[in-house]
């Protein structure tokens, strides 16, 4: 895996993981700096490059990580992301004491419950407005962030227009939503069969030989049952944010 993480003028200010010829060649550009949600981009793009590179399937039709479900591969990436939640992880890598490291974790619920009012309010933004493009746009965003986030209209502005997924990805939101879940349910699996993440060759074993090597050879539903031995539940994400 080959990675270009310094800044530069003219370069994308989004992360991405491209598979050039797998599993020889993967690269990772992101713009790294200071802080804990930087590092865990780079591992989120670790993990899609590392679901690339495990694919092994003949047929070019499956060899694809996210050629017939985006949700998957996105979930493969934030299994990896969940290092950057670990203690163990940032005990030992991201060197925080424990004092840090709890009141981080506090922290980070809070973060991830405002995170994910968020990500419903560009969802039903989005799905609203294929349903009737032709209403107030702005108004209609703003119904949303007001239903799910609890925050004063603003109409004057129209953030809406500033999420690029809704020009370069149209209706590729929910993935990251379903991918959160596949991930804490993978995350919960793990820890309780295994005893953790962190520096633990069976989290290594277990997605090669569970997620990785099939690509998009079964449906994604079918792998996460055989996987953790249950079909998709949200309740795992809804536990972790102490909901």
């Amino acid at each position: 895996v080959y990675f270009d993480l310094e800044s530069r003028e003219g370069k994308s200010q989004y992360a991405y993981a491209f598979t050039i010829r797998s599993p020889w060649d993967m690269r990772i550009l992101a713009n790294m700096s200071d802080g804990i949600g930087s590092a865990r981009t780079l591992l989120h793009e670790i993990g899609h490059a590392l679901h690339s590179a495990f694919i092994s399937q003949e047929e070019k039709a499956f060899a694809s990580p996210g050629n017939l479900d985006g949700c998957w591969s996105e979930g493969m990436a934030q299994i990896l992301a969940l290092l950057a939640d670990d203690p163990a992880w940032l005990a030992k890598y991201a060197h925080m004491p424990q004092e840090l490291i709890d009141r981080y974790l506090k922290q980070r619920k809070e973060g991830q419950i405002i995170y994910v009012r968020a990500r419903l309010a560009r969802l039903n933004f989005e799905y609203e407005a294929y349903r009737n493009p032709n209403r107030d746009l702005g108004k209609l965003y703003w119904d949303m962030v007001e239903r799910y986030m609890f925050i004063p209209r603003h109409e004057d502005i129209k953030p809406w227009a500033a999420v690029i997924h809704y020009t370069t990805h149209p209706v590729y939101l929910p993935n990251y939503l379903y991918a959160d879940i596949v991930a804490a349910q993978t995350g919960h699996f793990l820890n309780e069969s295994y005893g953790g993440l962190t520096d633990n060759r069976m989290t290594n074993s277990f997605l090669v030989q569970n997620y990785f090597r099939f690509g998009s050879r079964y449906d994604w539903r079918e792998l996460l049952k055989r996987g953790t031995d249950e079909g998709l539940d949200p309740d795992y994400l809804i536990t972790g944010l102490g909901i």
